[in-house]
């Protein structure tokens, strides 16, 4: 996904799908497409509600690991202060998919191997939500299932990424418009964390798969609180150049 021009198709594409306006109808997965309002945070607060009823009473091993994620005593606390920080981040609600991974796209190839087209399949998580969020959780996603993050999209790519967003948008990718967007994606990525990281509890305990989904979510809060720190730094940042 660091192919600048698969950055830009990407990009043209989650821009596409953005303005696609549903009005009515069901939607697939865990979503309704019946109405225009986010599902992030309804999303978040029924999978902790869930989350906290999960127990490994017969498994000492998961109880220990699904202990140390400290649910109760952090994470509960983490999403009332991202709901207070978030609010203050503007971000348009439109049609998102949802679980922007690497396997959710396919890639079409010329005769010389230059990808020339980018489809985005696989629409179980699709539904209206902020824009943040969507964009956010695909640059989350490029660490990959077993979180290595120093895959996650540096500046440089990620001005890239958002700099065609803009303009497939036709917005002018101005230095002030770029660093708006670039604060809100890295913001909303801070929700995208928590919200996979819960997802991850509730597997554990569900699936059947031999997949250790405890794991995930461990590394998924541990990203988040490293994230955190460089987005309070940014802030603090931006703030100091206004004055």
């Amino acid at each position: 996904m660091s192919d600048p021009n698969v950055i830009t198709l990407v990009a043209e594409r989650i821009a596409h799908l953005h303005k696609v306006d549903i009005s009515a109808g069901d939607g697939a997965g865990d979503y309704s497409l019946s109405t225009k309002e986010p599902r992030m945070w309804s999303l978040i607060d029924e999978r902790m509600k869930m989350a906290l009823e999960v127990d490994f009473d017969d498994d000492p091993y998961k109880a220990g690991c699904l202990a140390q994620l400290h649910l109760r005593e952090k994470i509960i606390a983490e999403i009332e202060w991202l709901k207070s920080t978030l609010a203050k981040i503007s971000s348009p609600v439109v049609f998102c998919h949802g679980d922007l991974t690497n396997s959710n796209m396919i890639v079409e190839s010329d005769e010389d191997g230059v990808i020339t087209k980018v489809s985005i399949i696989d629409f179980d998580y699709s539904g209206y939500d902020y824009r943040g969020f969507d964009i956010g959780t695909h640059f989350t996603k490029f660490a990959g299932i077993t979180g290595d993050y120093s895959k996650y999209p540096n500046a440089k790519t990620q001005y890239a990424f958002l700099s065609q967003y803009l303009r497939s948008n036709h917005v002018e990718p101005t230095k002030e418009a770029l660093d708006c967007l670039y604060e809100e994606v890295n913001a909303f990525a801070l929700a995208s964390y928590l919200c996979w990281g819960l997802w991850g509890i509730l597997q554990s305990e569900k699936s059947t798969k031999s997949f250790d989904y405890l794991e995930y979510a461990r590394v998924r809060f541990e990203r988040y609180f490293v994230q955190k720190e460089e987005f309070v730094l940014l802030k603090a940042a931006s703030t100091e150049t206004m004055f």
